[in-house]
């Protein structure tokens, strides 16, 4: 489902081109010491502060599908040769109002699922047939799982913020690793 993780890399850029923009963000192919990033998401003031022969740090959150054609990086900050750190600190409302928003309908597909799964299990734990203390069981426990998973939802949010103010205490990956992660068709 939700497959990335939150890291930081180091290197030369050698090239920066814009694929498309919108609404204040910036893709973009990016060749980091030898090794090519393609499908970059960039906010506007990142991209603004990025140079040709600049030594940076970029702190973004990576995905890791297995087609390779899927994954893309979000820049979150950069820290240039100066060492001020530029952070998209919109990212850090937004990216949790998403999932929050998000953990509605899966708290409802979840509710659903377990009104007809939960017949099931309820058997199996209790040996019951009756239908009237199925029924309202069954309804109670998928009520509980839609919660279960809303809270879990509720926790990716507030992970995500957590980490977020500090993107200097994300873990370091290599260039060449990090560049693995994306497709051959966009070097």
């Amino acid at each position: 489902m939700f497959k990335f993780d939150c890291r930081q890399v180091t290197g030369v850029i050698e090239t920066l081109h814009v694929s498309s923009t919108e609404q204040g963000t910036v893709t973009a192919y990016m060749v980091i010491d030898g090794q090519v990033l393609p499908k970059v998401l960039l906010p506007g003031k990142i991209y603004e502060e990025l140079d040709k022969g600049q030594r940076v740090t970029l702190y973004g959150i990576f995905t890791k599908k297995k087609d390779k054609m899927e994954n893309k990086a979000v820049i979150y900050a950069m820290k240039g040769e100066n060492g001020t750190l530029v952070a998209a600190r919109e990212y850090q409302v937004k990216v949790p109002i998403l999932i929050l928003v998000s953990a509605i309908p899966v708290m409802i597909l979840t509710f659903i699922i377990g009104c007809f799964a939960s017949p099931y299990f309820i058997y199996l734990v209790t040996g019951s047939e009756n239908p009237d203390y199925l029924v309202p069981t069954t309804f109670v426990w998928a009520f509980w799982e839609g919660i279960i998973s809303g809270l879990v939802m509720v926790g990716f949010a507030i992970n995500f913020i957590r980490k977020s103010n500090d993107p200097e205490g994300w873990a370091p990956i290599g260039i060449a690793e990090l560049s693995q992660r994306f497709s051959k068709a966009f070097k």
